[in-house]
């Protein structure tokens, strides 16, 4: 129960991840188009401007595709990792060109490498710790191919005194990566560590509302859970008109079972009898041990009060059956009373009252039988 809890909550937040880095690639890749269209018409750079408006229109263009997963709330695994490559590699190619018209020490600057990890912690997002070590390596490794590429070029004369473009500086960005990879990869690892607690706590609360709801010997429920379905039927009453009635059922003569034969085999006659009423009940139906040897029926009914009667006749030949236990066999009777709510009361306890005097009538009468507030 837990594990399935906990997949549904990963998945859910997976899923947001992937939305958030969606949205966000609606920002950036327009507004880097912009820039784009403007690097073209206004400065004498139009490999860059033009190479920059074909980026941003290719990812734009698989924007609006991955937005067809995005609203039918579907995540698929390798659209991630097309999406970190795409994001990636448009940001070497870019640098790339960039570098060839403007200079190649463009590719060792800090700015060259400050979107790797925004693009790094995006990746993140998906809670995918594979996703996160492949984004970085992905980063480091065109940014020092880059540097590769362009170092030939470098004139550090000229540009050691604006950026730190020799081999150990660029050591430092390379562990800047490494490092900043490695501390964003802990955080699907923490986020799957309190998914996992709150998991395990949602399966806790649901097991200890049981536990509160639920009778420990016979797991019929208890008065509580009587009392909080009542209010529900009396929403339902008043929005629908719903009519429900109510059966009150005392098993006869129980403390003699118990003092002839003993307290585990007067157990096992509750244990049967509850059994034995929840199959002759409805799931949405609640029977409920709220006694000793005191049982309700709660039900909804349709029309007229013959459902009831049908039902109770069902209860009654439930109940009335023999139960052997250890070579020991009892056949228990039972005195029922009938109520209906809202025609006799319009509370619970009310409700109840109205069903044990019946109970009590036809007890008194005939010791065991049906009869009817």
């Amino acid at each position: 129960m837990s594990i399935k809890i906990y997949g549904e909550l990963f998945a859910s937040e997976s899923l947001r991840g992937e939305r958030i880095h969606w949205k966000i690639n609606w920002i950036i890749y327009p507004a880097l188009l912009l820039l784009s269209i403007l690097t073209w018409s206004l400065q004498n750079n139009r490999v860059a401007g033009i190479v920059g408006i074909s980026l941003s229109l290719a990812n734009i263009l698989y924007n609006t595709f991955l937005g067809y997963f995005i609203y039918r709330k579907k995540s698929v695994q390798y659209l991630s990792y097309i999406t970190i490559s795409l994001n990636i590699l448009s940001v070497a190619v870019y640098n790339y060109f960039d570098a060839l018209s403007n200079g190649p020490a463009l590719t060792a600057t800090s700015a060259a490498i400050l979107i790797y990890p925004l693009i790094m912690f995006l990746a993140s997002l998906r809670m995918d710790g594979i996703l996160v070590a492949y984004s970085t390596i992905l980063c480091t490794a065109v940014m020092n191919l880059l540097y590769f590429h362009f170092n030939g070029f470098f004139s550090l004369d000229r540009t050691k005194s604006l950026i730190s473009a020799d081999w150990i500086s660029q050591g430092y960005r390379t562990i800047y990566l490494l490092a900043l990879g490695y501390m964003i990869y802990a955080v699907p690892k923490t986020m799957r560590r309190v998914l996992i607690k709150q998991a395990v706590l949602i399966k806790e609360k649901t097991i200890h509302k049981k536990k509160a709801e639920k009778d420990p010997l016979t797991s019929l429920y208890n008065r509580y859970y009587l009392e909080a379905y009542f209010e529900q039927c009396k929403v339902l009453q008043k929005t629908k008109g719903t009519r429900y009635g109510l059966l009150y059922i005392d098993l006869n003569d129980f403390k003699q079972i118990n003092d002839t034969h003993g307290h585990d085999f007067g157990d096992f006659i509750l244990i049967s009898v509850g059994t034995s009423l929840k199959s002759v009940v409805r799931d949405e139906d609640v029977v409920a041990r709220i006694g000793g040897d005191e049982i309700i029926v709660l039900v909804s009914l349709s029309s007229g009060q013959s459902g009831v009667e049908e039902l109770a006749e069902r209860v009654y030949a439930a109940i009335n059956q023999p139960r052997t236990l250890n070579d020991k066999t009892i056949t228990v009777k039972a005195s029922i009373g009938v109520s209906i709510f809202p025609d006799q009361a319009d509370s619970l306890d009310t409700l109840l009252k109205k069903a044990d005097q019946a109970m009590y009538s036809i007890k008194k009468l005939k010791n065991h039988g049906i009869a009817y507030a």
